[in-house]
């Protein structure tokens, strides 16, 4: 079984997870769901890749990469936390 990382915990609200929604919460997302999830376009995801600054994909094959959702939600988090208040 996978370790569960910090960042995992932080952004399940310090929830433990059943089996099925660790399922769930951990899939594979391709580079579309990724740009709906995120909100942004395609070439900034690839430029914040390259800057370091956003999860690198999973390499499924030559030609498939794919984001792990946990990843990309720990990193939204990160970027924008539950907590911060509104101006």
């Amino acid at each position: 079984m996978a370790k569960e990382s910090k960042s995992d915990h932080t952004v399940t609200g310090g929830k433990d997870l059943s089996i099925g929604d660790k399922l769930t919460y951990d899939r594979l997302i391709r580079r579309k769901e990724l740009i709906q999830i995120t909100g942004i376009p395609s070439s900034s995801i690839t430029y914040l890749i390259e800057k370091g600054d956003f999860p690198a994909p999973v390499k499924l094959s030559e030609r498939m990469s794919a984001w792990r959702l946990s990843w990309v939600l720990a990193w939204i988090e990160k970027k924008a936390p539950a907590n911060r208040e509104v101006a």
